[in-house]
């Protein structure tokens, strides 16, 4: 099987490119017609695609589709939210097989605006027992293009005039467990050349990986980051979120300590409620102190309810309540709404098709 060329940041494209005899420029103009063709344009074939890009010598684009391919994951499903108008999951099959999800909504806020939530790995070894993607483990990392490639999927699910302005990598896997893919998949979302997606609209939510954030920090794509905490004590924060037996509270938040920010930018902290676990005053109270010294904002996400976990979502008033004394301790709160928990597609839900 020839290798995809949507795997390719614009770098390696660009070297792709010159290696099939064209230039840099050349490079920019093949890429952004690739990008900007439909699905069936480029199912049809890159030399077709590729004799339609208007300066660039046929030759060099022969000689590209001679070497490369490209192959979209395959829609398998399509659910609309019945409770959650303008909230569509789509579970989607790889070249082998391999099943994952990917969430599309409307902005709430922002007329003709929607958001995508994409998935960086099929499963996840990750093993949070609140979350569905976790209880049933990792089938395999994706690729940069099966990354970057559901925004060319869901972007045909939108309304002519209408567009997806942000990515929010939050679907299934923890990106910074599949970290060169993740690494190019940014820079492939962000360039003007492939997906134009403006990078303080793409957000990287991890559980805790480190290693991965260190080398997030250092990335030329500077993306808003989010950081899945759910609890305020190594204790509790050991049985919610597995990885922190390998890097506790205190390494994480040293390391956030040191992230760059640019100005009017947080770090969003997400913290799933469940009822009787994590949701009493002394967790509430014990944010404010443990966040000082970073630019957070915590967001409050009542449990969404998956098969076989013995957990509720406390109640709305509980809720209210509990965003209300983190507030107090100094730090900024959102409460997060679910988005078409009736498809199994919010928060802790995606579980590649399987439920």
């Amino acid at each position: 099987m020839r290798p995809d060329l949507l795997d390719l940041t614009p770098a390696r494209f660009a070297e792709a490119v010159e290696a099939a005899g064209g230039s840099r420029e050349h490079a920019r103009k093949l890429q952004r017609r690739l990008y900007s063709a439909s699905g069936q344009q480029r199912a049809a074939g890159l030399g077709p695609l590729f004799a339609l890009a208007a300066g660039v010598p046929r030759r060099v684009g022969a000689a590209l589709a001679e070497r490369w391919s490209t192959a979209a994951p395959e829609v398998v499903r399509r659910q609309e939210s019945a409770v959650d108008e303008g909230t569509v999951k789509m579970v989607l099959r790889g070249h082998d097989g391999a099943l994952f999800e990917t969430v599309l909504f409307r902005n709430r806020k922002a007329s003709g605006r929607w958001s995508l939530c994409v998935s960086t790995q099929a499963g996840c070894r990750m093993a949070c027992p609140f979350c569905a993607t976790g209880k049933a483990g990792l089938a395999r990392n994706l690729s940069a293009s099966e990354i970057a490639g559901q925004l060319l999927i869901a972007r045909e699910q939108v309304p002519a005039g209408e567009r997806i302005a942000n990515v929010v990598a939050m679907g299934m896997g923890e990106p910074l467990d599949n970290l060169p893919a993740t690494l190019d998949a940014l820079e492939i979302l962000a360039s003007p050349d492939c997906l134009g997606v403006a990078a303080d609209r793409i957000v990287v939510s991890t559980c805790g990986h480190v290693p991965g954030l260190e080398q997030l920090s250092a990335h030329p794509v500077p993306v808003g980051l989010a950081v899945s905490l759910h609890a305020a004590t190594d204790a509790l924060r050991n049985q919610l979120v597995p990885l922190n037996r390998r890097y506790p509270i205190a390494r994480l938040l040293e390391t956030l300590r040191r992230h760059p920010l640019r100005p009017g930018k947080w770090i969003c902290f997400e913290y799933i409620l469940l009822a009787g676990v994590n949701d009493a005053d002394t967790d509430a109270d014990a944010l404010g102190p443990l966040l000082a010294g970073i630019r957070a904002v915590v967001q409050v996400i009542p449990y969404n309810a998956i098969v076989g976990a013995p957990y509720e979502a406390p109640s709305a008033d509980r809720v209210r309540e509990f965003a209300a004394r983190v507030r107090a301790s100094g730090v900024p709160v959102a409460i997060r709404a679910s988005r078409g928990p009736d498809i199994d597609a919010a928060c802790g839900q995606l579980a590649g098709g399987s439920q």
